[in-house]
């Protein structure tokens, strides 16, 4: 697993999907690169988790042979949480952008049966 930011560069997009094709199942990644409103450049070999329409600024690239499943309800264009399933084992991850120009704020969401709190770079389910 890796956490990246792309800053919407369609040449960084190139260079991790070359090291996602060898290398890496699950990237966690900010600022993905967008076209018409989708983020793009990724193989077909692997599945994009990103939220809303128009600006996302979080998203989770999986390889196709590990189960995922999305968690809309608490997930928007800055916060992308999959529970992912592997081996036998169940866990969840989570992309957040948090700008640097902003104060960390704590924001607590709740949908379904799911409660979140999202604070910088953690996300703790209830």
């Amino acid at each position: 697993m890796r956490k990246l930011n792309l800053q919407h560069s369609r040449t960084a997009t190139y260079n991790l999907t070359q090291l996602i094709l060898h290398n890496i199942d699950v990237a966690f990644v900010q600022n993905p690169y967008i076209v018409l409103n989708n983020v793009a450049e990724f193989p077909k070999s692997f599945r994009i988790f990103a939220h809303r329409n128009g600006r996302k600024r979080s998203a989770i690239i999986v390889n196709n042979k590990i189960d995922a499943i999305a968690i809309r309800q608490v997930s928007d264009e800055d916060a992308t949480l999959t529970e992912l399933s592997y081996s036998g084992l169940n866990f969840y991850g989570a992309s957040l952008y948090s700008p640097t120009d902003r104060e960390i704020e704590r924001h607590r969401i709740t949908g379904g049966n799911h409660t979140a709190y999202k604070r910088e770079e953690i996300i703790t389910l209830h």
